[in-house]
């Protein structure tokens, strides 16, 4: 079992954790945007969001990786504005998924837990507000890979796009650009 923090490829951890929070994928199936590649995802998911925002729709964006903590990597907009998340908020957001997957002090069987990394807790959460939020849309970008990736847990997305491909992660993802772009794929 991996450690919070390791990566650690896979979406075993992440649908365990999503079936103890109450599936919020299923919520959200069919108005997913799911953006893969190397280059360029954060911007084609800027661009789809703001699109969805000039539209009046209320629109849920999770980039990767997040700058200085993980609420840094999620946007929600209706109306055509921005809407504030309040960090308090995100937070018993984030203490919810760690209770129902078992993770920290004070649970006596550790057989129980489901160890998400950061970035697959920072995913759980994000579906989860979603669907709580009732977005039109979710634009969600791949964190590394696709295939194995712990955002691969959406269920028939509206559209899939993959940007530009490059070697990069190789020790994951294979050391040449077609086994890149078979993991991108998905």
């Amino acid at each position: 079992v991996a450690m919070r923090g390791e990566i650690d490829p896979g979406t075993s951890r992440v649908v365990a954790a999503l079936n103890r929070v109450g599936q919020p994928q299923v919520a959200l199936r069919g108005r997913c945007l799911h953006v893969a590649g190397t280059n360029g995802k954060g911007s084609v998911c800027a661009m789809m969001f703001a699109v969805c925002k000039h539209a009046g729709l209320r629109v849920g964006m999770l980039t990767s990786p997040h700058l200085l903590e993980p609420l840094d990597a999620i946007y929600l907009a209706g109306s055509g504005k921005n809407l504030p998340i309040e960090p308090k908020m995100w937070r018993m957001l984030e203490d919810e998924v760690q209770k129902a997957c078992c993770i920290g002090a004070g649970y006596a069987s550790e057989s129980a837990e489901v160890a998400l990394t950061v970035f697959e807790l920072q995913v759980v959460t994000a579906l989860l507000f979603f669907a709580r939020q009732q977005v039109d849309v979710a634009i969600i970008e791949v964190g590394m890979g696709g295939r194995d990736d712990a955002t691969n847990v959406l269920l028939e997305p509206a559209a899939c796009c993959i940007t530009s491909i490059a070697l990069d992660h190789e020790k994951f993802l294979g050391p040449t650009h077609e086994e890149i772009a078979k993991h991108k794929a998905g």
